[in-house]
């Protein structure tokens, strides 16, 4: 009845806006752009450069949750437009710009809609 406010609500206050992350491994490269919104929907734009040419573009839409896990953590997933789960990750908020997904250490940085050529 009383007591602290649940940390879902504090997770999920933090990741509401627009996030970017530049990846490589190899001689592949990529940049994903998340956009979370306060209506529980979200947007996402990947786009992967490798050795042989053009990049290749592939984009989600649909609804995101919010687990906490504990005071760092937090359980992200993501839904497609019928409701069907399809991705998962555990991830953190080092700081107030920056989040970290657990498995692979990717680094989101907070971005606003101008940073996001992307979205172009």
């Amino acid at each position: 009845m009383f007591g602290k406010p649940k940390p879902v609500d504090t997770f999920t206050r933090r990741l509401i806006g627009e996030w970017r992350a530049e990846t490589s491994s190899g001689q592949v490269s990529g940049v994903i752009v998340a956009v979370f919104n306060p209506d529980g929907s979200f947007h996402t734009r990947s786009e992967v450069n490798g050795a042989e040419g053009p990049a290749s573009h592939t984009s989600q839409a649909g609804r995101f949750r919010v687990d906490p896990i504990d005071r760092e953590r937090f359980r992200l997933s993501l839904f497609d437009e019928e409701g069907s789960e399809t991705y998962t990750s555990v991830r953190s908020f080092p700081d107030p710009t920056t989040m970290l997904t657990e498995v692979g250490r990717v680094k989101f940085t907070r971005t606003t809609p101008t940073d996001s050529s992307i979205f172009s």
